[in-house]
């Protein structure tokens, strides 16, 4: 990779999984979000509308039908449109909040960067989140449900432990592979030392969990 050039949008995003700390390097002296954003949600909403139109999730909307007095056909409305309200609006706004901490954190541990850059590194950071969407949605034949994943909340009983079942289901392969790739990224974007750098990512990500485990939202990765 010539770092003289610009870095093609639609190659960052492949290049970022494969180079990552190079990717990063040049995304933060040309810093674009746009395209890792309309990926991530637009496999976001991919994976919701494939679960209710093949029928996997009949079972689960059949559940709440009758718990609300609806129709099987108004319940597959209703969580049709929750997953497109939550792809449209949920999705950039939690990445905004991811910069906001991202950048917070970097600049705690004494480095610094614009919001631009943190932003354009959280976007490309989370293609793996876009990637596993896309997985539980090519996965639904198998594993009969939009709700199965690689986290943790196998471990954890939901009634007993309602909090620590939260924090479970944030920690999955995808998310994993989100903070790895911030980590790396912490470096060339905060301008900080490689220990310095580990520990900012490491307190954004142990920050970020808690919050989104508080505020019951879902998994930063397949349905995030």
């Amino acid at each position: 990779m010539s770092d003289e050039r610009p870095l093609n949008p639609l190659a960052a995003m492949t290049l970022v999984l494969v180079f990552p700390r190079r990717t990063f390097e040049r995304l933060t002296r040309r810093p674009h979000w746009v395209l890792p954003l309309v990926f991530v949600v637009g496999a976001s909403l991919v994976s919701a509308a494939f679960a209710v139109r093949s029928g996997y999730m009949d079972e689960f909307l059949a559940d709440q039908a009758s718990m609300s007095g609806t129709s099987l056909e108004d319940a597959r409305a209703a969580f049709l449109g929750a997953g497109v309200v939550m792809a449209l609006v949920a999705v950039p706004l939690v990445m905004l909040l991811e910069a906001l901490l991202y950048r917070l954190a970097g600049m705690v541990a004494g480095g610094r960067t614009t919001f631009r850059v943190a932003f354009s590194t959280v976007a490309h950071a989370s293609i793996p989140v876009g990637i596993g969407s896309l997985v539980v949605a090519c996965l639904l034949p198998f594993t009969g449900t939009a709700r199965a994943g690689a986290n943790l909340a196998f471990l954890v009983d939901p009634v007993r432990h309602d909090y620590l079942w939260s924090l479970a289901r944030q920690i999955d392969l995808f998310s994993v592979w989100f903070f790895v790739l911030l980590g790396i990224a912490a470096e060339p974007v905060f301008g900080l030392p490689r220990g310095r750098a580990r520990l900012a990512a490491v307190a954004f990500a142990v920050a970020y969990v808690l919050i989104m485990s508080w505020s019951g939202q879902g998994t930063l990765g397949p349905g995030r």
